[in-house]
């Protein structure tokens, strides 16, 4: 408590202290605490943490979403979940502008704020109130900063990698399925057609590679291809030479990622 109470935290007043003690100590007991945009939303109201809005009415899409959570359209707060949603989806700033209605060039630095105050916090004043929390909180810190999905934080975290080439790797995975996918062989297939390459099945015609499926791709990619072939896919990412391509080889081999 004493290391707490001295810490980061400092920053706060009380009546923040409070309320997020208030809010942690809400969740049922005996079930991990979740997390999601609900959880979003409640610590940067509490912290009072919201990007400016543009005042431009939002896509329908968005408004569906905001909606679904009870928020209004026109609420800073809801509109800065969003965008800090899409921010951990790898999602462009140019693109959550136009989706979540903020300015949207600060969010780097909003994002790792709340990481290091106001998610800090919440996380540690649960677990002094005896709450598990879901295994995401392991790496909520580094998803937020480094503005990608929770899966792919091993990824990202590799000197190197970052969240740009993260999403490079992502978009060259991708890619690769794409590519196969309007070949010859499988242009006229349906949906769901196995897609081989050297005879092995390596996807299925209409997958998507995302940030959160990027790292369990590219273990099966490896298992099926071998390191020679891995690396030459990840070196298809502009900036990735072959020493970082093989800090990622090193971290599929261990397993990391899960």
């Amino acid at each position: 408590m004493v290391e707490f109470q001295l810490g980061r935290f400092e920053s706060f007043d009380l009546r923040v202290f409070s309320e997020i003690n208030r809010y942690a100590k809400a969740f049922p007991a005996g079930t991990p605490i979740p997390f999601g945009p609900a959880v979003i939303y409640q610590v940067c109201k509490i912290t009072e943490t919201a990007l400016p809005s543009t005042k431009r009415t939002l896509p329908d899409q968005s408004q569906k979403a905001i909606a679904g959570f009870g928020w209004r359209s026109n609420d800073p707060v809801a509109r800065t979940t969003l965008a800090l949603v899409d921010w951990m989806d790898l999602k462009a700033v140019g693109d959550i502008e136009t989706r979540c209605g903020v300015q949207a060039e600060a969010i780097e630095a909003v994002s790792r704020n709340l990481a290091e105050n106001g998610f800090y916090a919440f996380i540690r004043l649960a677990k002094l109130n005896g709450y598990q929390l879901d295994p995401i909180y392991d790496v909520l810190t580094d998803s937020l900063k480094d503005g990608v999905p929770p899966e792919l934080v091993p990824l990202s975290n590799i000197d190197g990698i970052g969240r740009k080439r993260a999403e490079g790797i992502v978009k060259a995975c991708d890619a690769t399925v794409q590519v196969a996918a309007v070949s010859a062989p499988y242009d006229s297939r349906p949906v769901g057609s196995e897609i081989k390459r050297k005879d092995k099945v390596f996807a299925r015609k209409g997958d998507q590679i995302t940030g959160r499926n990027c790292l369990a791709f590219l273990r099966s990619y490896l298992r099926l291809f071998g390191d020679d072939d891995l690396m030459k896919l990840l070196q298809s990412e502009q900036g990735i030479g072959p020493v970082t391509a093989g800090k990622v080889l090193a971290l599929l081999k261990a397993g990391a990622g899960h």
